[in-house]
């Protein structure tokens, strides 16, 4: 088992370089392509081990490390501190690395879950707001007038089916979709308080973009990889950026659905303004969480920066194969780091 995690960091550590490299060397600024490479990580992380060993089980005797292995950690072991070799050490820190950056993230959904504020299908992938959802009720009132009529014209827009509206009274900006087999977004009294009709169209037909990818259920499939990689560093950083990604290919979808980027660049910021701070205090301490708060402030600026700049290209030209390559090259190149 300390092979096989230790073997996976450095694989999944390897291809997120390779693919970090290819994003920039690529120019890849298509939200949707940068996630496809993403996965590829993932994919690896979590295949890439018994699929080489099965492959190729002379990997792992002592004439390919030493002769033909690119990267080997064979010899490390040699290296000790305070008597324990330094392949324990390194394993054993970024273990705890990617488990504590694992709870940080599943301990606040818990509470969530405990309390009834979430059953968010999305808790795991950042929602536009990045709060919760509260108690829900649904009422005929000029709120959810105000809310029907922009979700009718969205989607008769795009010709599809509105989902499930529910309308919560709680006075926090609350504005997100969830569910998997009955998709909804559920919008609260706070946050129509805060948005103009325009605002409210753009985070509205943000939403709409993540179901329209199914965001609510590959969530939970993140969740489960998280999970079964909480050993794993790489792992947990990769399904973060990726959340990052999706929200900004949902930016772009919602841009384009609504024609007004000024406007859902003002719904973002107002949303993520009036929300709550990230959770996570009494876990990390104060001094994380004001680091935790930046990271937030800086991705909401990152993001509004991005939709009042030029309009994002198109992906690359052969997308699909420069994925494929990506792929099979990143295995090969596995293949040769044992």
């Amino acid at each position: 088992m300390a092979r096989y995690c230790g073997q996976a960091i450095i694989d999944a550590l390897v291809a997120a370089v390779v693919v970090e490299l290819l994003i920039r060397a690529w120019r890849e600024a298509a939200p949707g392509q940068r996630i496809r490479l993403r996965q590829l990580v993932l994919a690896l992380a979590l295949v890439a081990v018994p699929l080489l060993d099965r492959l190729l089980p002379q990997r792992r005797e002592e004439w390919f490390e030493e002769r033909v292995a690119l990267l080997t950690t064979r010899h490390w072991a040699e290296l000790t501190v305070g008597g324990v070799g330094l392949p324990l050490l390194f394993l054993g820190a970024l273990s705890a690395g990617g488990l504590a950056l694992f709870l940080a993230d599943l301990i606040p959904f818990l509470r969530q879950l405990r309390s009834g504020e979430g059953a968010a299908s999305r808790s795991m992938v950042a929602s536009l707001t990045g709060a919760a959802a509260a108690d829900s009720g649904q009422a005929a009132s000029p709120d959810g007038a105000r809310v029907q009529r922009e979700l009718a014209r969205l989607c008769s827009q795009s010709g599809r089916a509105a989902p499930r509206l529910t309308l919560s009274d709680e006075r926090a900006p609350i504005l997100l979709c969830r569910g998997v087999r009955a998709p909804e977004i559920l919008v609260s009294r706070g946050a129509l308080a805060l948005l103009d009709d325009a605002e409210l169209r753009g985070a509205l037909a943000h939403e709409l973009a993540h179901l329209d990818r199914r965001d609510p259920a590959w969530s939970w499939v993140l969740l489960g990889v998280r999970a079964l990689q909480a050993f794993n560093p790489v792992v947990q950083v990769v399904v973060r950026a990726l959340a990052q990604d999706a929200e900004r290919q949902a930016d772009d979808l919602a841009a384009l659905a609504t024609g007004d980027r000024l406007a859902l660049a003002s719904a973002i910021v107002k949303l993520s303004r009036g929300s709550a701070a990230g959770s996570g205090e009494l876990l990390w301490g104060q001094l994380l969480a004001r680091a935790r708060a930046r990271s937030r402030v800086a991705s909401i600026e990152g993001r509004c920066r991005r939709l009042l700049g030029p309009v994002c290209p198109e992906p690359a030209p052969h997308a699909g194969l420069r994925l494929a390559a990506a792929g099979l090259s990143l295995l090969g190149l596995l293949m040769f780091v044992v």
